[in-house]
């Protein structure tokens, strides 16, 4: 019998809703499902129609593992409603009429789209970007079209060229258009990247425009520090998009909290401006620009009316998420920004005819800076209509359906390994831990406010709390966290495993900010900092002006400066919480981050990228080192690099990224490693060899279901069990040798649940005589990772949280499952050799240098014994001559 998968919709307001779109991404087991036309949705036995389906990623036989799933919702009172998604027989695919599809035409200098309720026409050559937009043939816009507007700081506009125009995903519930260009300056110079990415869905004059400007010049980072003011910055003063009707508005609507009614205003001119996050550190210092002036001027958001040249204040609050149409009896025009206070300064305003809104508003006190390597993406909600605009999928999609699958389903398909539904999870101890990192007062919400991590650069990123605990100055200090040791990836898996929406909130903003801002787009830089991941910010110091940057000019000592500086680590570069995100949504920004950064491990350990190239053109080691320069066994520099190539790998099939990964394997590990050589038990510098075990146990899972049980495999398998039984006779709590460590923190303890996870490995994989050993030491280590972080009292300081979201997951499955292991040892006839060790690019140069040089001398110095022998032979004659009274 063909199973049946449930999924949640929940409705957050609880109140009735017109069809709304919504998408959600369903996990299959190997083999099952082989055609996206083979699945349907529904709800009380009735069939939901139509429904999109896209396929995300393979198994390794090319079944469909993660499907996303688009359709049209409805939702009454009720707090949840249940879909059921059921496997047909055989393939089902859509009619092929293309009345049932959004209909694209193409003209020379516009493309339109027919969703059957409007029509837009977007222009080709400028992204406006609409020249009209039509229902039931009758234009709401006028004649000069929608217009995209960049001012630069001298008043200057820079005009959106396009380069690049695309449709693509085109199906029965959305098509998608993909625009990307420049705003190009008044001499016709690049000023700024654009990006735009909308969404048009069948029978609907709604409009989702996810619009991106980006800085892709390279900073120039003097000294190796990142503060605001970089030359490679650029400086702009307004980003808007306006909206001029077609008609004379008679009244504007205006809505500044989504829960309540909007407020309908005879037509004058209105300016709803959110100047500051509206919370009681709206003025925190985490707001300054390059000047270190604070860029907030009041709480919250204010309202004025603008009529006859009298501004009066209609309204006054903290935190808006508004939306605002003007009307008349001709129809309507309504926008809106998805967070809009959170990534303030946001405006919306009208004037006269046009509806206006502000990404980059020209109200905030100062300019905008956007460093190089930098961009941002906005979310903006358009529609447009007829009749009375009160009930409308901007104010539904403001705060939308809440969608969750069954864990009880995506723990039967396997496609997310060792994954256990929360309900089944007996770790109590546990559970009751992580879940201070969604509700109370040490969540991550709760944290965000102690230094206003909100505005357009920040939001989404956490405050790193712990860092202030051992900072010499420790009022006001502001920290950034950054995405360190993958905290998208834990609060994905934590929302899978416990369909709580506020997982899921925390995953999406700091995945949006991770894209954005933590990560260097630029190809202007060295192939070591180009599209690389920025640290969080330097341990125990404050951010001063390098906002999310590591490296502040401003929060170090002028006697420190020598040594200090840097960028991009390769030890600090994390792709499987993207990934998972791409998985889960669908968003195309989050796989082409995961091949950006798994491109910038190629790209850095390249030798034939250096100025050394004619000398030696193989491997830096930039990719494989950690800590120290020549330092390449196994460390989470290394580790980083495989997860990021095999993260690659099973996202786009190209052999280019595994082949990459076991090439650095085999360059860090051996299976007959002289362990004690390597001072594993000096937790200060060597504790992150647990790290590379843990990817290592990944390699073998995603080698395995590939079924390459070849010899990378075996070579990988047999230094994993090699390491971990040096384990069983060699570690021990970290609470035990907190003396050997400089600062002896809570996070200790944290990092032994990496003991735990990679011990279970060593039990799935190991012989039958050790499996018993291996299982038992990781649950010992599990025991006492809680036990002893919970003694400290700031066992609840960021750092810990996200390492037991991220990794202390797994232990449930080995409790409640067995851990399924290899039930038969897998032997082989293959030969390892012995470790030959690895000499980075330095190195090798260095150590040539030195051969060329004690060539030189030996010639240099047998030149001189040459020439010493010859004066003496001359000078022996001479005084031979001198003794004969030879003339």
């Amino acid at each position: 019998m063909l199973p049946e998968i449930p999924i949640t919709v929940r409705n957050p307001g609880g109140q009735n809703r017109i069809p709304e779109p919504i998408k959600v991404s369903v996990p299959f087991p190997k083999g099952l499902l082989t055609s996206p036309y083979c699945l349907e949705v529904t709800t009380d036995s009735l069939k939901v129609d139509p429904l999109q389906v896209t396929p995300l990623s393979q198994w390794a036989d090319g079944s469909l593992q993660w499907v996303l799933l688009e359709f049209f919702a409805s939702a009454d009172e009720k707090d949840e409603i249940l879909y059921l998604v059921r496997l047909l027989e055989s393939p089902s695919p859509p009619p092929s009429d293309s009345g049932y599809l959004p209909r694209i035409t193409q003209h020379t200098n516009t493309s339109c789209i027919s969703t059957g309720k409007a029509t837009f026409e977007i222009q080709k050559d400028a992204f406006a970007p609409f020249r009209q937009v039509l229902i039931e043939d009758r234009g709401l816009i006028s004649e000069q079209g929608t217009a995209l507007e960049l001012a630069g700081v001298d008043g200057n506009f820079y005009k959106p060229v396009i380069t690049h125009f695309n449709w693509h995903e085109v199906g029965p519930i959305r098509a998608s258009l993909v625009v990307k260009g420049w705003f190009i300056t008044q001499d016709n110079h690049n000023f700024a990247a654009f990006r735009a990415m909308l969404d048009f869905f069948i029978k609907t004059a709604f409009c989702k425009l996810r619009f991106q400007i980006h800085n892709p010049r390279a900073a120039i980072h003097p000294g190796g520090v990142w503060d605001l003011g970089d030359p490679g910055s650029i400086f702009f003063s307004d980003l808007s998009l306006s909206l001029p009707a077609a008609f004379l508005p008679s009244t504007v609507h205006v809505c500044t909290d989504i829960k309540k009614d909007s407020k309908h205003y005879p037509k004058s001119d209105f300016l709803l401006y959110q100047d500051s996050s509206g919370g009681k550190n709206w003025n925190s210092l985490n707001h300054v620009d390059c000047d270190g002036t604070l860029t907030t001027s009041f709480r919250g958001y204010k309202l004025w009316s603008l009529e006859n040249n009298v501004k009066q204040i209609l309204e006054e609050g903290h935190r808006a998420t508004p939306y605002m149409a003007i009307s008349n009896q001709d129809g309507w025009v309504c926008g809106s920004v998805k967070d809009f206070w959170q990534n303030f300064p946001k405006a919306l305003s009208v004037v006269s005819n046009t509806l206006k809104i502000s990404l980059f508003p020209s109200q905030s006190t100062g300019n905008f800076e956007l460093q190089g390597g930098e961009r941002k993406t906005h979310t903006i909600l358009l529609e447009f209509g007829t009749g009375s605009p009160s009930t409308n999928l901007t104010k539904q999609l403001l705060d939308p359906l809440q969608v969750s699958v069954d864990p009880v389903w995506i723990a039967k398909t396997g496609a997310l390994p060792y994954f256990i539904p929360e309900a089944q999870d007996q770790n109590k101890v546990y559970l009751d831990y992580v879940k201070n990192v969604v509700q109370g007062p040490n969540s991550f919400f709760n944290k965000r406010e102690i230094i206003d991590e909100y505005g357009w650069r920040h939001f989404g990123d956490i405050f790193a709390d712990h860092e202030a605990v051992h900072a010499k100055k420790k009022s006001n200090f502001i920290s950034h966290y950054n995405n360190q040791f993958d905290f998208i990836f834990g609060s994905g898996v934590q929302f899978l495993r416990s369909g709580d929406r506020k997982w899921f909130q925390l995953m999406d903003d700091l995945a949006q900010h991770v894209m954005d801002i933590d990560i260097y787009h630029t190809d202007d830089d060295k192939p070591a900092y180009s599209h690389g991941l920025f640290w969080h910010t330097d341990h125990y110091r404050p951010a001063g002006r390098a906002t999310h940057r590591t490296y502040s000019l401003y929060s170090v000592e002028k006697r420190d400066l020598k040594n200090f500086g840097g960028g991009p680590s390769n030890e600090h570069n994390y792709t499987s919480g993207l990934a998972l995100y791409y998985l889960l949504t669908g968003d195309l920004l989050a796989k082409e981050a995961v091949l950006e950064l798994a491109q910038w491990v190629m790209a850095m350990d390249d030798g034939a990228n250096t100025p050394w190239a004619f000398i030696d053109d193989g491997p830096t080691g930039l990719a494989s080192q950690t800590v120290f320069t020549d330092y390449h066994g196994p460390g989470r520099g290394a580790a980083n690099s495989i997860n990021a190539l095999v993260d690659a790998y099973k996202l786009s099939k190209e052999r280019k990224y595994l082949d990459k990964a076991e090439e650095l394997i085999t360059r860090c590990i051996h299976p007959k490693d002289d362990i004690p050589s390597l001072k594993l038990d000096d937790p200060e510098y060597k504790w992150s060899y647990l790290v590379f075990l843990q990817v290592i146990g990944k390699y073998l899972d995603f080698k395995y279901e590939l079924g390459e049980l070849d010899w990378h495999f075996f070579y990988a398998r047999d230094a994993l069990l090699h390491y971990c039984n040096w384990m069983l006779k060699n570690e021990v709590p970290y609470k035990e040798v907190l003396h050997k460590v400089d600062i002896p923190t809570e996070t200790w303890p944290a990092q032994d649940i990496r003991k735990s996870c990679v011990l279970n490995y060593a039990f799935k994989y190991g012989p039958p005589e050790s499996k018993l050993a291996f299982k038992d030491k990781a649950r010992f280590f599990f025991d006492r990772c809680l036990e002893d972080l919970l003694s400290f009292e700031t066992a609840y300081l960021t750092r810990p949280m996200v390492i037991l979201s991220a990794y202390g997951y797994m232990q449930a499955y080995f409790d409640h499952s067995g851990g399924n292991p290899i039930s038969t040892y897998l032997a082989h006839n293959y030969d390892f050799g012995s470790p030959s060790g690895f000499k980075p690019q330095r190195l090798r140069l260095k150590a040539s240098a030195m051969k060329k040089a004690v060539s030189l001398t030996h010639m240099v110095k047998l030149s001189l014994k040459g020439m010493y022998h010859g004066l003496r032979i001359k000078l022996l004659r001479k005084k031979r001559k001198l003794r004969n009274n030879i003339p």
